[in-house]
């Protein structure tokens, strides 16, 4: 990571220059290219090189805890190279089928120029997506992360209930939409190369959108493939229903105080944070019960909720109220242990430690 970091800042101040020219004429700078110079085919090579660099720093926030960083950086070298080679495939057969013929150096060099800034451009709407989702919705926000980099799972119902979803999704809309506006912005100087009329450059263009739309799939395809690898399920000895219950007497009352937690291997989560108090003949309970996504790290288990609620009643009175909670997020320490009583499920915070019993189904 720190080696990739120093390559890219020794080159950053050519990448600069060549990027402003791109942007403020991009038919312009590709016409005034040398292509025969020496270097002219490595320059633009590292151009692109530079952005996906840029892109592949932004997907970070992205990967799961386990993810290896330089195996990711690995696979998606090799994504890109891939993409480079079949954006210029499709480019081609593109021109191809209306007729236009190209020197395939020359086209290269523009492919790798417009690409390059097709990267970045999508690049920096995502960072700023992914920082706005989790200013405005963190919990939901961290249920993304897991859903997007393969290590968690999340109904999709739920899921566009959430602003960070929304946020996310609508910038991602315009970065695709913008990656074609891009591209037909940028299709002259294709045409300047093939030397072909308006039309069958339209045609050329539509073409290219059918085919990209496949490449764009495929791209999904590889990289689901290689993050969803790292998928960390929840321990099978955590699955399950694990409870605590404590009573007490205090003042003429006698109070119950129950807690369920329950762990299942899709890696969803219940809490069931129970307390009835039983006074002469009236009874009044207070349930606090909540829905999620657990994950484990290592001996740490975060639950995030998706759901809580409260729900009160008062059996002298008659009243009952359900009311809806803010969503949170909690890492506890855990450990499962076996003790003469059975085996045991210990869940401890800065507020100290609880114990449960396994129940059976």
């Amino acid at each position: 990571m720190k080696e990739m970091i120093e390559k890219l800042l020794a080159v950053f101040p050519a990448y600069v220059r060549q990027l402003i020219g791109l942007l403020s004429g991009p038919k312009r700078y590709i016409a005034n290219l040398d292509y025969e110079a020496p270097g002219a085919l490595q320059d633009a090579l590292i151009f692109i090189a530079v952005s996906c660099g840029i892109a592949s720093v932004v997907n970070i926030p992205l990967l799961p805890e386990t993810q290896n960083r330089e195996q990711f950086f690995g696979l998606l070298a090799v994504i890109f190279a891939l993409d480079l080679l079949l954006t210029v495939a499709i480019t081609v057969l593109s021109w191809k089928i209306v007729g236009g013929k190209f020197n395939l150096k020359q086209l290269t060099i523009a492919v790798c120029y417009f690409s390059g800034v097709g990267a970045l451009l999508a690049s920096v709407p995502v960072w700023m997506a992914l920082g706005s989702a989790s200013l405005i919705d963190p919990v939901h926000y961290r249920l993304f992360k897991q859903m997007v980099s393969g290590s968690g799972l999340l109904d999709p119902i739920e899921m566009i209930k959430s602003r960070a979803y929304l946020v996310f999704a609508g910038v991602l809309g315009m970065v695709f939409l913008g990656g074609y506006v891009w591209n037909f912005f940028v299709w002259g100087a294709y045409r300047n190369m093939a030397r072909l009329s308006k039309v069958r450059s339209g045609i050329a263009f539509g073409i290219f959108v059918i085919l990209s739309l496949f490449l764009a799939a495929a791209d999904i395809l590889m990289t689901s493939s290689f993050t969803g690898a790292h998928k960390n399920p929840l321990p099978k000895n955590l699955l399950g229903e694990w409870r605590a219950q404590s009573e007490s007497d205090s003042n003429g009352a006698h109070a119950v105080h129950r807690v369920s937690y329950g762990f299942f291997s899709d890696e969803s989560y219940y809490v069931v944070d129970s307390l009835r108090t039983t006074t002469g003949p009236c009874t009044a309970s207070v349930v606090v019960h909540a829905h999620g996504m657990a994950s484990v790290d290592g001996s740490s288990v975060q639950l995030i909720s998706t759901t809580r609620m409260r729900d009160t009643s008062d059996s002298c009175t008659g009243k009952k109220s359900s009311v809806t909670m803010d969503r949170e997020s909690e890492i506890y320490q855990y450990r499962i242990s076996e003790q003469p009583s059975g085996w045991q499920l210990c869940l401890s915070n800065r507020f100290g430690e609880s114990c449960y019993s396994p129940q059976k189904r």
